[in-house]
């Protein structure tokens, strides 16, 4: 079976679904209120689909996604995020106590794991959990809530305008990338709350991995570290600055928005698990003039600790840097804007966990 019409199995009573492999084209409404489907297994070479096709469905909740060609990204950066997650998972498994920064690229780029790991001695094992704006990280932080236990910490620290991080619900092609190699998260997380499974998927496949061969699951590009951290960052900007952006905007704040992320707090905390919000780094040449005033940035940071659930530990005014601390884009910090943000975002931590009986700075003899 190859395509499967429109139609075909409206209103049927079943409550798991399994699309083989072969299957090539599901045209919109073949599975319409089918209300008691709960299950879907489908494979990754779906060409010709669309979010259309379960509508009506509303009791669909769990997607078990597999594998149906060898992957495409295995080996670049996006392709590496796997890696992340494995750290994740290992220190889960041998008990570790975890602080995981979540965040877009401006993490990705702009946060030294090892830098936080050693300044705290060891005490945590730390993820560096930056990997593209667009994403969806509120999926990945949806999904590895099974992995903190008492005591872990989740830092919060997304691009400021953007809704894929900040607690949107859309899935991408970009989201595909990131999990090529770790398709089970999309197991994890009641997919009732996002939108653009399938629409990401046919993007993903038709415009993105189309005609490629694939590669093998262990390739290696190197981009990512062990400790989780990106090597081929570098300190000599090779862009030029261009327009300006006010990310601390009062109105930006969406309510449905924060009210996902709040959800998703509520869980970790169900698990003994605390989540903080910092900022990302930004270029400061982009930035708007209203965006380097005190009072305006003032009322961004009361604005979200009026909204959010959790804690907010930084202020915008330490993650804004100079041009010249930048890579390749006014998210991406090269070497030393990373050592900067890292060194800011450890001392906002320190002072929230002194301040709430959880951190004592070790004495030493220098």
């Amino acid at each position: 079976v190859k395509k499967i019409s429109a139609n075909a199995f409206d209103g049927t009573k079943m409550y798991t679904l399994l699309i083989p492999s072969t299957m090539h084209t599901i045209e919109d409404g073949a599975f319409v209120n089918c209300k008691n489907l709960h299950t879907l297994t489908v494979h990754d070479n779906l060409w010709e689909v669309s979010d259309a096709i379960f509508q009506g469905c509303d009791n669909l909740a769990t997607y078990y996604l597999n594998s149906a060609r060898d992957p495409v990204f295995a080996g670049s950066t996006e392709g590496l995020f796997c890696m992340k997650y494995e750290k994740i998972r290992e220190a889960h498994t041998r008990g570790k106590k975890k602080i995981m920064v979540m965040s877009g690229s401006s993490s990705l780029y702009g946060f030294s794991a090892e830098q936080m790991e050693n300044a705290f001695y060891g005490e945590y094992w730390v993820i560096n959990y930056g990997t593209n704006a667009g994403a969806l990280g509120t999926l990945y932080l949806d999904a590895f809530i099974r992995f903190f236990d008492e005591g872990d910490i989740v830092i919060h620290a997304p691009e400021m305008n953007n809704a894929a991080y900040l607690g949107g619900g859309e899935i991408t092609y970009l989201t595909y990338r990131g999990t090529e190699e770790m398709y089970e998260v999309f197991s994890f997380v009641d997919m009732r709350k996002y939108k653009g499974f399938f629409d990401g998927l046919k993007v993903f496949n038709q415009e993105k991995r189309n005609g490629s061969k694939g590669v093998s699951y262990e390739k290696y590009g190197g981009s990512i570290n062990k400790m989780t951290d990106l090597t081929t960052n570098k300190d000599e900007p090779n862009f030029a600055p261009s327009g300006t952006s006010n990310p601390y905007n009062v109105k930006s704040v969406n309510a449905t928005i924060i009210a996902n992320i709040n959800a998703i707090n509520a869980r970790y905390n169900e698990r003994g698990t605390t989540m903080y919000y910092s900022f990302a780094p930004i270029d400061m040449a982009i930035l708007h003039e209203n965006s380097l005033k005190k009072e305006n940035q003032d009322a961004y940071v009361a604005r979200l600790r009026e909204v959010l659930d959790y804690e907010v530990i930084s202020h915008p005014s330490d993650y804004y840097y100079e041009h010249k601390y930048f890579y390749n884009s006014t998210y991406h910090p090269g070497i030393t804007g990373r050592t900067m943000r890292t060194t800011a975002l450890i001392a906002d931590l320190k002072a929230q966990l002194i301040k709430e009986g959880r951190w004592e700075e070790p004495v030493t003899n220098e």
